[in-house]
């Protein structure tokens, strides 16, 4: 019979740390949740609220959706198990890549929005709390 093998990418689960990374992943499920739905039912006022011209489609709105969705799952997951590495690691690139994105935007444009960087931001600070709060568990 084999050994299992020991996970050594994820964190071990610890008291405290793990109930504080619970409740923050717990925290960005609803919050990628509610996002999700302001996104599909109110995209207008989200791009006036940002300053941004409104979709004139609605593949950019399907595409943030389904991201939302996407990393509502992953928040709900990992809140279940704080050591599935898989999930916290594509949350964790997710907002890299989102940050990447908005910042490329705001250089690559002739007027650049401010939104761009409010955006970049707003990720950054999600990925950074996220990862310092999976090392604490």
């Amino acid at each position: 019979m084999k050994p299992k093998a020991e996970n050594t990418s994820a964190p071990t689960a610890s008291g405290t740390g793990t109930r504080r990374f619970t409740l923050a992943m717990r925290g960005f499920f609803l919050l990628y949740l509610a996002g999700g739905l302001v996104f599909l039912f109110l995209p207008d006022v989200v791009s006036r609220v940002l300053g941004l011209a409104p979709p004139l489609d609605r593949f950019w709105v399907a595409l943030s959706v389904s991201m939302m969705a996407m990393l509502a799952y992953l928040s709900r997951e990992s809140s279940r198990d704080p050591a599935n590495a898989a999930c916290v690691k594509a949350h964790l690139l997710s907002k890299g890549a989102s940050v990447a994105g908005f910042l490329l935007a705001y250089l690559a444009l002739d007027r650049p929005l401010a939104a761009y960087l409010v955006g970049a931001g707003v990720d950054l600070a999600i990925l950074l709390s996220v990862w310092r709060l999976w090392r604490g568990v």
